[in-house]
């Protein structure tokens, strides 16, 4: 399983799943599981406020939404990834107990993601195994944690998973993978699902996607639109 996540992690940063053990760099890693909990509500503030730092100090609101961005597109890329590079049909897949996970903010990047054990996974019903590990998973609770220190409104965060998901496909469609295809129908029916269906208008060829929401990103000094963004211009602009 080593092997395949090392073949993911070709395809982009998002897409670097290794396992710890992979790695000679010192121990600077935190359990997802405890920043999602009650108890890691001080380490995730700090987190949200280093994120906060290095896009200019917007509103913190605005930095954590850029940071539950994030650590979407790291959630989805490499399931995605498994899919694009499956040459039978049938990914293979990698299980994200959050348990199992840890985060790090190296110096002049974004999060990495790091897992203590990568076992195959090869459920039966993909897309819903694959929305239940993210969103059930990871995104909810890391949503209801960050609740404690800003207000979001869920169909901001719901749309972030979407747009993360869709980005992750952007990257697949440039790059020289065995099997597009399984990527591009695993997308297709994560954004079916009632969880992501109302998030914007997706249309496969040409890859485009429109939110019905906004990330914030434009509050983020010199920020400017997404090119997924709800908005037309930039308010007061």
């Amino acid at each position: 399983m080593a092997a395949r996540l090392r073949a993911i992690a070709q395809l982009g940063m998002y897409f670097q799943l290794t396992p710890v053990s992979d790695t000679s760099e010192p121990p600077i890693w935190g359990r997802l599981s405890e920043l999602y909990s009650p108890d890691g509500a001080g380490e995730l503030l700090r987190l949200v406020d280093d994120v906060r730092g290095r896009i200019g100090n917007p509103e913190r609101r605005v930095a954590a939404s850029i940071l539950h961005l994030g650590l979407a597109a790291r959630l989805w890329s490499p399931l995605l990834g498994a899919a694009a590079l499956s040459e039978d049909g049938t990914p293979a897949l990698v299980r994200l107990p959050a348990e199992q996970m840890r985060w790090a903010m190296p110096p002049g990047s974004g999060m990495a993601l790091r897992l203590d054990d990568a076992r195959a996974w090869q459920p039966a019903d993909t897309a819903a195994a694959v929305l239940t590990e993210v969103l059930d998973g990871h995104l909810a609770p890391f949503e209801q944690a960050l609740a404690q220190h800003v207000t979001l409104a869920s169909g901001l965060l719901r749309g972030n998973a979407a747009s993360a998901l869709v980005g992750s496909l952007r990257v697949l469609s440039t790059a020289q993978v065995p099997n597009l295809v399984a990527a591009e129908e695993l997308a297709m029916e994560l954004l079916a699902q009632p969880a992501l269906r109302e998030t914007g208008a997706f249309a496969l060829r040409p890859l485009r996607f429109r939110r019905t929401s906004c990330c914030l990103y434009y509050r983020v000094p010199g920020g400017g639109l997404c090119g997924d963004c709800v908005l037309d211009k930039v308010p007061g602009g």
